[in-house]
């Protein structure tokens, strides 16, 4: 039996789009396109101006015999000099009411689309928010607050009018060819503004994803409640540098009060609000829309870069999207600490990763959990010591994915022993580690990054920069580590491969009850430490910016900045210092 299908904001950016797909399709009967403005859709699509804030909508509904409504009308921006609460009448009233006329009427399926914004811009929203995460709004944010409120209208209808049965979608930012909105509006200045301390990361849909997912929410009479988002997220930062344009994060202090004066003055849309909207970003995972509803969209980055190149919608964007702008990042030592929020990090950035480590229990849980934020995951069990398995493992990256951007060597082993007790094979076992799993991991991916004009990032340590009190073969390690790769930034400068050097201070992870005696067995000593022990995340966060800014050397804290200025200036200074605070209380004999 042909649907009779109503769509409410037909003369939108997305309504416009839906009525063009639906009216091609032989199984809709009659097709009713109603907004404020006149529709110019072809004929059969029966057009109706009307205001869904006063008109008999019941009457509208048993006129054209609607089974079926697909409920796009809602106000992201209120025109200049409309009334205060138009977004408000149009988003909820509008809604309420054609809630009541679709039961009055019999109306059997609506699908309605609400936002990924009715989850609110919180700072204790999770990193990746499913469907059943709360749905607060923000009080600052008209649309947010609205969205809030029709989500709890279609909740109560639910749960007492079950003969309406509905597909709720919530979608990130939508983007096309074209598209120009209050969000894409942050990026066509000049300058990408952020706010210190926060990624921003933005997820994006494709806009012809968005109507392929209504489409058949409507004719497959689909139901349940989805997040519509692409696989993956952009930073500001990462934003920034595809178009081509400064990145700016400003404290959020600064930036709360420049909105609010440029404001005032009528040379922003934007307020204090702002820095809400962009620091408390809700990141949704779409895997209930890939393993439920069976639709995988293009991901977040690849519908960015058809609103970037203004490209005409490809033949098969999946495909081809995903090739030409997602970036591959290959991890060692990917199964915790630093590895795992790296891993985690690029992910939201959008990357395709692949996980290295030796350990296939913990590399399983890391590749689970990423597979769930929606990353698309490669786990690799490998022993970096190996050339062989690390020259297989390398290969395995490349068949899948297709080219590798970024190698992270991050794999490493440490010892804590005094030098005149370390035996000789402690020595062997951590250089085998640190250093020849660096190098046969660069050696082994180093065609593809010269093919990619990629980037090496070494995980060296303050201890590869300047002498450490009781790991003596750990330091020598990272400092050859200084040594090989430095020099090799000089030979491959030319070819267009970068190498970033990374030098934390001590971070809080698993990493050192792993560390050996001087006799190979596990130390079984309590570490000493200096300074704040610092966050994978935190560490994670600043070495994926750095790559982004291209810088060479990335040294971690003021205590580690303190640590390689000293050694350089003040060698006896700072070996008195280090000595001082790292030899009491530590056994390394």
């Amino acid at each position: 039996m042909p649907r009779n299908i109503l769509v409410t904001g037909a003369a939108g950016y997305i309504g416009s789009l839906a009525v063009t797909a639906l009216a091609k399709d032989s199984t809709v009967g009659t097709l009713v396109a109603y907004d404020l403005r006149k529709s110019t859709a072809p004929a059969p699509v029966v057009v109706v101006a009307g205001d869904i804030t006063s008109d008999d909508l019941a009457a509208l509904l048993t006129r054209h015999a609607i089974d079926t409504v697909v409920h796009l009308a809602s106000i992201l921006k209120p025109p200049i000099g409309a009334a205060a609460d138009l977004a408000w009448r149009v988003d909820v009233q509008g809604t309420r009411r054609l809630l009541e006329a679709c039961v009055t009427t019999g109306v059997s399926h609506l699908v309605v689309t609400t936002s990924g914004a009715a989850y609110g811009y919180h700072p204790d929203n999770p990193m990746w928010l499913s469907e059943a995460a709360p749905i607060r709004g923000h009080q600052a944010f008209d649309y947010s607050r609205n969205k809030c409120q029709v989500e709890a209208l279609l909740a109560d209808y639910r749960q007492n009018h079950p003969g309406l049965t509905q597909l709720v979608l919530r979608p990130g930012t939508v983007i096309g060819k074209g598209t120009h909105s209050p969000v894409t509006e942050i990026f066509e200045g000049p300058v990408i503004i952020g706010v210190r301390g926060s990624a921003a990361p933005f997820v994006f849909i494709w806009d012809q994803d968005l109507v392929a997912i209504l489409i058949e929410g409507a004719l497959g009479k689909r139901q349940g409640i989805y997040n519509v988002a692409g696989d993956g997220a952009l930073t500001g930062r990462e934003i920034a540098r595809r178009m081509n344009k400064p990145y700016l994060p400003l404290p959020a202090g600064l930036l709360a009060a420049t909105l609010g004066l440029l404001k005032r003055i009528g040379k922003s849309a934007h307020g204090p609000e702002t820095v809400d909207f962009l620091r408390y970003r809700p990141v949704l995972a779409n895997t209930r829309l890939k393993s439920e509803f069976g639709y995988t969209p293009i991901s977040s980055a690849a519908a960015f870069q058809i609103w970037l190149d203004e490209l005409e919608a490809p033949v098969d964007p999946k495909a081809a999207g995903d090739v030409d702008y997602r970036q591959v990042v290959v991890i060692t030592g990917a199964a915790g600490g630093i590895g795992k929020a790296l891993a985690r990090r690029w992910a939201i950035d959008g990357a395709r990763v692949a996980l290295l480590d030796f350990e296939p229990g913990p590399l399983a849980r890391v590749t689970a959990e990423l597979t769930a934020m929606g990353a698309d995951v490669l786990a690799i069990e490998v022993d970096v010591t190996d050339f062989d398995e690390c020259r297989r493992a390398i290969d395995s990256v490349a068949s899948r994915f297709g080219r590798i951007d970024v190698l992270v060597n991050n794999a490493g082993a440490v010892h804590r022993s005094a030098f005149v007790d370390t035996d000789i094979d402690v020595y062997r076992k951590v250089m085998d580690v640190n250093f020849f799993g660096s190098l046969h991991c660069a050696k082994a991916a180093l065609p593809y990054l010269l093919q990619a004009r990629g980037l090496i990032v070494v995980t060296s340590s303050i201890a590869g920069i300047a002498p450490l009190y009781g790991r003596t073969g750990y330091a020598a390690s990272k400092h050859a580590l200084h040594g090989l790769f430095e020099s090799a930034r000089c030979e491959l400068a030319d070819a267009g491969v970068r190498v970033m050097m990374v030098c934390p201070n001590f971070t809080r992870s698993a990493f050192e009850q792993r560390a050996l005696g001087a006799h190979g067995k596990p130390a079984g000593t309590k570490r000493s430490l200096t300074g704040k022990i610092a966050e994978p995340v935190d560490v994670a966060d600043a070495i994926v910016n750095a790559a982004q800014d291209g810088k060479a050397l990335l040294v971690l804290t003021w205590l580690g900045k303190l640590s390689y200025y000293l050694s350089r200036l003040a060698p006896s200074l700072y070996t008195r210092g280090m000595v001082r605070r790292l030899k009491t209380g530590q056994q390394v004999r």
